[in-house]
């Protein structure tokens, strides 16, 4: 019963519990929980308060935290750099105080792409018919490298062949000797022209035997609708013996004319053979060849003493090769003609040596025509080489441009001849 008066009497201004209705039983000084204790809705409102308080104060500082407004001194040196960087936004001064607020970094994105639906639609994309021209492609691929491994097996196989026929060639090269690539290369050229020559040589006859045979079936047939006719009276049989007559002459004609050309170009052969001879007695010179071609000309060939053509004469052996026919011309409409012509010559001698050119006026020298030579041979720096001129059994004249001309103008150039010997 006395705890329960002293809750219903607490007097929080006296440090003492005396109770109204104590008597002898109370204690006056007595400690008891009632008497002594505080307020427990006092103490429950401190704590109410203290809780509030740390709890304000933690969700002040946790939105600093997560706003980034937290205040920090810095130094003057790092204001500064600060504004040297243009990182601060504005300054605003106090009594005590500068207060900086620095500009809010740009946050970099996160997930800035949208591959997930790039990847969506391109999933879409590859459906359906593209995926059968896909599918279409990886065949079409497979079968463009089996191509590609056929063609690698082909130049491996190739080249193998070329590995091959150097080696070929280094033991013909061997076996040789004295004989260099150049030459063996020359002389191969030489022979595949010969024969690519005779191939379109025999294509040629093959066609023209193919006409001829047309044509001759032709004739058959025209002779005999002719013999078909009664010759026995009348006009008929006249035009008959004219015809015989007339085709007769021209048989005889036609092998009078082809036996006679070819005379003429065998005799032509021989004869530019000895000055061609004679144009190179101390180096080599070949033989010379006049074929005949389909429309009845010739070409001047000069071929080797073993039949094969030389396809690339040197300048010296062109020069005496064409000089050599035209040495055999002349001597020819001489015996044919009683009319002769003078022979003109214009640098003759430009691409030979010394010897031949010794070689080539000994020939001139025993012709029995008119020769006329253009020539350098006999000047050394505008100088008259006169000791080989006296050798000379001919007369020698200089072509040379008269004194006094223009430079800058041709219509002023006369050229004098002067008589040397």
């Amino acid at each position: 019963m006395s705890e329960n008066n002293n809750l219903n009497q607490f007097d929080p201004g006296s440090g003492n519990g005396n109770n109204s209705s104590g008597g002898n039983n109370g204690n006056g000084n007595g400690n008891g929980s009632g008497n002594n204790g505080k307020d427990p809705k006092k103490q429950s409102m401190i704590l109410f308060l203290i809780a509030a308080l740390v709890t304000l104060l933690m969700m002040s500082s946790f939105m600093k935290m997560m706003s980034g407004e937290t205040e920090k001194e810095i130094s003057y040196n790092e204001f500064i750099q600060m504004l040297e960087d243009g990182k601060v936004e504005s300054v605003e001064i106090s009594s005590d105080r500068v207060n900086i607020k620095p500009k809010e970094e740009e946050k970099e994105e996160l997930f800035v792409n949208s591959f997930i639906e790039e990847i969506h639609n391109l999933s879409l994309n590859l459906g359906g018919y593209n995926e059968t021209e896909i599918t279409g492609k990886e065949g079409e691929i497979r079968d463009r490298m089996e191509l590609v491994n056929t063609y690698q097996k082909k130049l491996s196989d190739v080249e193998k062949e070329l590995a091959e026929m150097d080696e070929e060639k280094a033991r013909i090269l061997i076996q040789a000797e004295g004989v260099s690539e150049e030459m063996l290369d020359k002389s191969f050229h030489d022979l595949k022209g010969y024969f690519e020559q005779r191939g379109k040589a025999e294509n040629r006859a093959t066609e023209l035997r193919g006409k001829i045979e047309g044509l001759e079936q032709k004739r058959r047939y025209i002779q005999e609708q002719m013999d078909a006719l009664n010759p026995g009276k009348g006009q008929v049989m006249v035009y008959k013996k004219v015809y015989e007559a007339f085709e007769r002459i021209h048989n005889a004609f036609v092998g009078a004319k082809e036996q006679n050309l070819t005379l003429f170009l065998t005799s032509l052969e021989e004869r530019a053979n000895e000055y061609l001879s004679r144009l190179n007695a101390s180096d080599f010179h070949g033989i010379v060849r006049l074929v005949r071609t389909a429309e009845d000309s010739a070409l001047i060939k000069l071929y080797s003493s073993n039949g094969s053509e030389i396809r690339r004469p040197s300048g010296s052996q062109q020069t005496t090769m064409y000089m050599s026919v035209l040495f055999a011309i002349s001597d020819l409409t001489t015996l044919k003609r009683e009319e002769d012509y003078p022979l003109i010559f214009d640098a003759a001698t430009s691409s030979f040596g010394n010897a031949k050119e010794k070689d080539f006026y000994n020939i001139i020298d025993t012709l029995k025509k008119q020769c006329i030579i253009v020539t350098k041979d006999f000047l050394d720096k505008n100088t008259l080489k006169m000791d080989d001129i006296n050798k000379l059994t001919c007369s020698v004249y200089r072509i040379q441009k008269a004194e006094g001309y223009n430079k800058n103008d041709l219509s002023t150039i006369r050229t004098t001849v002067v008589k040397v010997k």
